[in-house]
């Protein structure tokens, strides 16, 4: 019984092991599988959300009847309108400016005059009165009399949301090496 009992055993670990080692190995595949896959999604994710951005900007600057409200200076219906457009495209911002100034801009009570002064065609910018970074582009409109710029631009925060629902991975953006922010809201930031 006992002649048994350890060579069961025996048998038991020459083929448990192997395949516990095999097993482990297969997870680490996997595990750097997906992360490979992360990384290339992300790195396609993110030049095509500034391409779509684009895309977005030269749409609405050509819009007839953006050009027309701005023509008529129309703000009342101007601001219904951006935020018509805002919403069908789920952007987070969207603004006019001419020389500098805010026309009107639909985007969360955020001062956006600083987007308006840039001279960037795209890229990432802080609001001053809001704690979010924003990937914007603009676009400008040809057929006015005057030279208006159309700005829009979607959350950090939103677009790692978007990142983490194709992956499902945890995203972080960081800055300066310093966390800035995360896709998920609940991670708590320092």
């Amino acid at each position: 019984v006992l002649t048994f009992l350890l060579s069961s055993l025996g048998i038991g670990f020459a083929i448990g092991l192997p395949v516990i080692l095999l097993i482990n190995q297969q997870a680490s595949a996997q595990a750097q599988l997906l992360l490979d896959q992360a990384t290339l999604t992300t790195q396609a994710f993110l030049p095509s959300e500034g391409a779509d951005l684009q895309n977005l900007a030269l749409l609405t600057s050509q819009r007839p009847t953006l050009i027309r409200l701005l023509q008529e200076q129309d703000t009342a219906s101007l601001e219904e309108y951006l935020d018509t457009l805002r919403t069908g495209a789920g952007l987070d911002l969207i603004l006019v400016c001419t020389e500098g100034q805010e026309i009107r801009g639909i985007g969360d009570g955020i001062s956006m005059d600083e987007l308006c002064s840039s001279d960037s065609p795209s890229g990432y910018a802080t609001i001053s009165s809001s704690d979010d970074l924003y990937l914007y582009s603009t676009a400008t409109l040809e057929s006015t009399v005057a030279p208006y710029k159309v700005i829009v631009g979607k959350r950090i925060s939103s677009i790692l949301v978007d990142l983490q629902r194709e992956t499902g991975l945890l995203y972080f953006f960081v800055q300066n090496n310093q966390v800035i922010r995360s896709s998920d809201p609940s991670v708590f930031i320092t």
